[in-house]
């Protein structure tokens, strides 16, 4: 809870004030599948963030600031998976039939920050799970 959704709640109170000022900014969150249900770890955490997302959509909006998040999950060497020959059960599960790169996700944080009109959104980067 520390790290995923209290780290998140101060770093964007502390960067709010100064986007308001500009009317500008571009806040993206880093979640997870985990956010849709899962286990009991990542769940509440990730469930919270996305939900702080939605909210602050909202109320950011009037400044120019969108609010996103995206929720990745099977991303090969970013830590958790090293590789798709090290896990080749979770590799068969994915309906790509492969795990995502962490260039992948930097795509999709990439089209968020350059995209001002979409707000409010999590997009979940799984390779077709759901």
């Amino acid at each position: 809870m520390n790290i995923n959704l209290c780290a998140s709640f101060i770093l964007v109170k502390g960067v709010v004030k100064h986007m308001k000022n500009q009317k500008w900014g571009r806040i993206i969150f880093m979640s997870s599948i985990a956010a849709q249900g899962g286990g009991i770890n990542g769940c509440p955490s990730k469930g919270g963030l996305m939900s702080m997302m939605k909210n602050l959509s909202t109320r950011l909006a009037e400044y120019n600031i969108s609010v996103n998040d995206v929720a990745p999950a099977m991303i090969g060497d970013a830590g958790m998976l090293s590789s798709a020959a090290a896990f080749p059960e979770v590799v068969v599960s994915v309906p790509l039939k492969r795990l995502g790169t962490p260039e992948e996700t930097t795509n999709v944080v990439t089209m968020l920050a350059k995209t001002g009109y979409m707000t409010g959104q999590s997009l979940l980067l799984a390779g077709g799970l759901k």
